[in-house]
């Protein structure tokens, strides 16, 4: 993840000719990059597991993997990004964070992602069961206890090769020697192969997120409400079916483009387009932070986009934590025709908070 130039293989000593320090366009637009997402990013993820946390109504299985995607996204917000700011903008080029920061910073993110990565796709397969199967709970809240911490078992295996092969090399630049974080390898063959089974990690989640996304969304769109209903109810509902399709699209979009150019400068670094290319530095840095970046959009898609969750929101930033307690007290006391009005809405109240 936080590798900037082409990676070691053997030697401990690397040669470089590239610029030592960024012109200051650059180094304010990334100043302003990383403290926006660290702070946008760290708060709404916080908020989000403190809603769930603190909120038996919300304690879905869907919210139960948005509390654990927030987890993996703080640790990349909360703790990756600081120190990968600290490199890329005030100490670069040289790394100050010693050699075991090394690693287990990168070890961090790159674990921190694929968590993320396998929480989208449960998330989007807890959907896909809700719309196909909707009078089985085949996702439970014990089942989906279950499958979170299966993945925060699996997400460190996946990627224990980061935690092996990362370092501090010496580089030798314009007569000047300082230290470097980034990815080490024996051969360029190993290097090549562990960059490829990342990219078919990419490839393979989007298309199942993209494809479940797509027959949730079809779905959708044919199904029938049961027993008669007003014009004025089928719009409303058509419309909250129209969000969550549109949410949805903007999940896929979203995290795609975020990773698309890291994928893409591990495409050019595997299949050089010459013996002498190297990726231009400008696009590994803004690929590696649309990366992180992501991170903090997550939020956002799933939270500030969602009525229940922009509610809860405001209640934990009042200190509110009772006030689902407070608002079925006031149901209770609210007269039958309101109630027979929340019910007829139900289904398209609970679209909106499962996103």
């Amino acid at each position: 993840m936080n590798e900037i130039h082409n990676n070691t293989f053997s030697n401990t000593t690397v040669f470089l000719s590239v610029e030592s320090k960024h012109s200051l366009p650059i180094l304010i637009a990334l100043s302003i990059g990383n403290v926006a997402g660290i702070i946008v990013g760290t708060t709404g993820n916080c908020l989000v597991v403190l809603v769930v946390m603190f909120n038996r109504e919300m304690r879905s299985s869907t919210n139960l993997f948005i509390a654990s995607l927030s987890v993996a996204d703080f640790l990349v917000t909360g703790i990756c990004m600081p120190i990968f700011f600290g490199y890329n903008v005030i100490a670069w080029p040289s790394w100050l964070f010693g050699d075991i920061t090394c690693w287990m910073v990168s070890y961090l993110v790159h674990v921190s992602v694929m968590a993320s990565t396998l929480n989208l796709l449960s998330i989007s397969y807890d959907r896909f069961m809700f719309v196909y199967l909707p009078t089985k709970k085949v996702m439970t809240i014990k089942r989906a206890k279950c499958v979170v911490c299966l993945i925060w078992f699996v997400s460190p295996l996946l990627l224990l090769p980061s935690a092996l092969h990362h370092k501090v090399v010496t580089v030798v630049q314009r007569g000047k020697t300082f230290d470097k974080c980034q990815e080490n390898w024996d051969t360029e063959k190993q290097l090549h192969i562990y960059q490829m089974y990342r990219v078919v990690l990419y490839v393979l989640f989007m298309a199942q997120i993209s494809l479940v996304y797509f027959l949730i969304g079809y779905r959708l769109k044919k199904l029938q409400l049961p027993g008669y209903q007003t014009s004025a109810n089928k719009k409303k509902v058509l419309l909250q079916r129209l969000k969550v399709i549109k949410i949805s699209f903007l999940v896929v979009v979203c995290f795609g483009l975020c990773w698309l150019p890291y994928v893409i400068n591990k495409l050019l670094n595997i299949f050089p387009p010459s013996k002498v290319f190297k990726v231009p530095d400008i696009f590994v840095f803004v690929g590696n932070f649309l990366g992180l970046l992501n991170s903090c959009i997550n939020p956002i898609l799933y939270a500030v986009l969602n009525r229940n969750f922009s509610k809860a929101f405001k209640n934990v930033l009042r200190c509110r934590w009772n006030y689902t307690v407070e608002e079925r007290r006031k149901r209770v006391s609210q007269p039958h025709s309101l109630q027979d009005k929340h019910t007829t809405s139900r289904e398209g109240r609970h679209h909106d908070a499962t996103i």
